[in-house]
């Protein structure tokens, strides 16, 4: 492949990457290869959870949420990022790397990015605050049993909702899942059989609002 020379710096393609006729440098400063509009990120205090569109996420969705974002002349490869939130700050800063196909060359971009952070609270720890929870889970019988799958239970159901309290009793404990649907589900996926009853705790906006207790015994 013949030696390039960059006709603004007079840089050599023996020594530095070239994209198109330019060096990297030289034509990353005529024409940026994305842009970013301002973001401005809601984040829960209490759980770490970003907001994207309407939905609260933890960091690891925040690269799709940004190829979403970037507006870019070329393909997008790929985007990874690391946040770095400081506590008494209003700003977070991401470590960005975007792969990028230009001009048919492929580029790797490392930059920091300043986000607006509004620091809030999520629906879900709001109710976990508050004690809130549709569902009891009863752990019951043997309790080698329940010691094993007490922790993979927890982990199952903390990726889907949350746990206000586990509640410890002498033939077992009770753990109180914040949405029932994710207990119930979490239940049948993990294959264990369970029996169920509905108690009326109250009224809200004039409907009767129930919580379902799914007992697990274990033999």
């Amino acid at each position: 492949m013949p030696v390039k020379i960059c006709p603004r710096c007079g840089k050599s393609s023996a020594d530095v990457a070239f994209i198109a006729a330019f060096c990297k440098d030289c034509y990353l400063q005529r024409q940026p290869l994305y842009t970013l509009p301002d973001v401005e990120l809601d984040r829960c205090v209490k759980c770490g959870r970003i907001r994207l569109q309407g939905l609260w996420l933890y960091e690891q969705h925040l690269p799709e949420y940004l190829k979403g974002k970037i507006k870019s002349n070329h393909v997008i490869k790929s985007i990874t990022t690391k946040m770095h939130v400081d506590p008494d700050s209003k700003l977070a800063h991401a470590d960005v790397e975007i792969k990028v196909v230009a001009e048919g060359q492929a580029v790797t971009l490392n930059d920091r990015l300043d986000f607006r952070l509004i620091k809030t609270q999520c629906p879900d720890c709001g109710l976990m605050a508050g004690g809130y929870h549709e569902a009891v889970i009863q752990l019951r019988g043997n309790p080698e049993k329940i010691e094993r799958l007490l922790p993979k239970l927890v982990r199952r159901l903390e990726a889907r909702t949350f746990i206000s309290k586990i509640v410890e009793h002498k033939e077992g404990p009770d753990i109180q899942v914040g949405k029932k649907r994710a207990a119930l589900e979490t239940l049948s996926q993990m294959k264990v059989e369970f029996s169920t009853s509905n108690k009326l705790v109250g009224e809200h906006q004039n409907k009767q609002v129930f919580r379902t207790t799914a007992c697990v015994r274990l033999e």
